[in-house]
């Protein structure tokens, strides 16, 4: 038997309850409305917008190291400073339309949403883990995101 349309989406939404969620790369874009890699495909809906192909012209897939412009006010970047290189390896990206979230961008011939955050929600397209020492402070900082939230 086949579960009821948004029964997949249900539980993950439910079990948040508030608490933080981090999405990485394909996480990054799985929270977002829909997706057009591999056809078109719904995402979890946390965040509005599409994840679509990188333009024309630029290098497919975008891989290697881009500097990425930090919002103060966003608390995966606390004590980073105003930038820092992260490690991007993808050939999609967030066209972010959520008014209501906070985001990051990179240059890669336009603005390319490297990161996001609306409430208890955060998303990275970039890879933390590969990303050094700077890519390591963002996941302690999600860390003791979540030890605040005693989740």
């Amino acid at each position: 038997m086949c579960p009821k349309v948004g029964a997949v989406r249900e539980p993950p939404i439910q079990a948040l309850s508030g608490k933080p969620l981090l999405g990485i790369c394909v996480g990054y874009q799985i929270l977002f409305d829909e997706s057009s890699e591999y056809g078109q495909h719904n995402g979890l809906g946390l965040v509005s917008g599409r994840v679509v192909p990188v333009p024309a012209g630029r290098t497919i897939p975008h891989m290697g190291w881009n500097l990425v412009k930090l919002p103060e006010d966003m608390d995966l970047f606390a004590g980073l400073g105003k930038e820092k290189h992260f490690y991007f390896a993808h050939s999609f990206y967030a066209d972010v339309t959520d008014s209501q979230a906070k985001i990051a961008y990179t240059d890669y011939g336009f603005d390319l949403s490297a990161s996001i955050q609306k409430g208890n929600i955060y998303g990275t397209q970039f890879h933390p883990e590969k990303s050094s020492k700077s890519g390591l402070k963002v996941l302690k900082n999600f860390a003791q995101i979540c030890e605040g939230t005693n989740s």
